[in-house]
């Protein structure tokens, strides 16, 4: 849709423009869509949160630190929709919490 595709347009900017500047980046989303919704015929879609991640060079922090990504960030099974990605910062630990910590959500949270 048109929003989302101006949300991700929004964020392209500003991420580069922080990275530009030096910053250290945390962007932490509810992408709405996995890595697999984000490809078609294996290549990564153009407005796809993927997408963003690949253009601004931030690293996904469950890739960066165990190689793999959760099956679900949801309680729902195989929706690993919520993403956490990372510039300039060493990462030490990346988990998902269990269903309903710090809150009640059908989200799991991600540290």
């Amino acid at each position: 849709s048109f929003l989302r595709k101006k949300c991700i347009d929004d964020l392209l900017i500003f991420i580069m423009a922080l990275k530009e500047a030096g910053h250290a980046i945390v962007l932490g989303i509810d992408a709405n869509e996995t890595p697999a919704e984000a490809c078609k015929n294996g290549e990564i879609k153009e407005g796809s949160i993927s997408w963003l991640l690949q253009q601004t060079g931030l690293g996904e922090v469950f890739d960066a630190r165990h190689n793999i990504t959760p099956n679900s960030s949801t309680t729902t099974p195989g929706r690993f929709i919520d993403r956490v990605a990372v510039h300039g910062i060493q990462l030490q630990r990346a988990t998902v919490l269990r269903a309903h910590e710090p809150a009640k959500s059908d989200h799991l949270g991600i540290v």
